[in-house]
């Protein structure tokens, strides 16, 4: 079966975003594992998750199907025959770091100023720590860019603004 899958890990604790569009879950645990051992990644520090996007528009969340770490194979998941086409000119990643965790959403068919508007109003600022804490929102880059997205908004960096 293929789907549109992201990857999104932290590799030398910067942010790593990477689109597979109309893949196999095969394909994307097989290429990432070769660049884990030809990177010499450090389990320790370095992470990513394998995700498969859900084909309609409307679900943000995204479902983990493999933990690169662990090797962790969640179930129930729905696949579908042939990925639907990714609009990357209006679709954004947003990932949520903190203590009590992380969480990646993914927003199609918008604009960044409604994400952004969407992630604030869902923000709890009490308990946001600038120094231990990430908000990020990453842009999809065309399909023949090197990189699959660009980080375009970071909360910390707007309050010091």
């Amino acid at each position: 079966m293929r789907n549109n899958h992201l990857v999104v890990g932290i590799v030398d604790a910067s942010p790593v975003v990477e689109l597979w569009e109309n893949s196999t879950l095969k394909e994307v645990e097989e290429e990432q594992f070769k660049y884990m051992r030809e990177a010499e990644l450090d389990l320790e520090r370095d992470h990513l998750i394998i995700y498969v996007i859900d084909p309609n528009p409307e679900v943000k969340e995204l479902h983990e199907v493999l933990d690169l770490e662990w090797g962790k194979v969640v179930t129930g998941v729905t696949y579908s025959e042939n990925a639907p086409k990714f609009n990357r000119d209006t679709s954004f990643l947003v990932t949520e770091l903190s203590e009590e965790g992380g969480s990646v959403r993914i927003y199609r068919n918008t604009s960044l100023e409604q994400v952004k508007d969407e992630e604030l109003a869902m923000l709890d600022t009490e308990r946001y720590r600038t120094d231990e804490d990430d908000l990020l929102i990453f842009k999809f880059n065309s399909f023949n860019e090197k990189e699959s997205a660009t980080e375009v908004w970071n909360y910390s960096n707007t309050l010091e603004l």
